[in-house]
């Protein structure tokens, strides 16, 4: 059995990051057909706000350590 199967959550901490705006999109966009394909759930740790906001489901976003509104 493998990790996916078991595990069926994706963790990506600051994965764009250090991306240009155009290889950024196209990551979120694999993302998706990953998620799509496998049928995971992707958890985006990330202070790329728009970015996020752009391809997310739902959205949930930290202020002072604690879930904002």
């Amino acid at each position: 059995m493998s990790v996916e199967e078991r595990f069926p959550v994706l963790l990506c901490d600051e994965i764009t990051s250090a991306l240009d705006a155009a290889t950024a999109d196209g990551i979120m966009d694999l993302l998706h057909d990953l998620r799509a394909a496998r049928g995971l759930a992707v958890l985006l740790v990330s202070h790329g706000l728009a970015l996020v906001a752009a391809h997310a489901d739902h959205l949930l976003t930290l202020e002072r350590a604690y879930a904002a509104p």
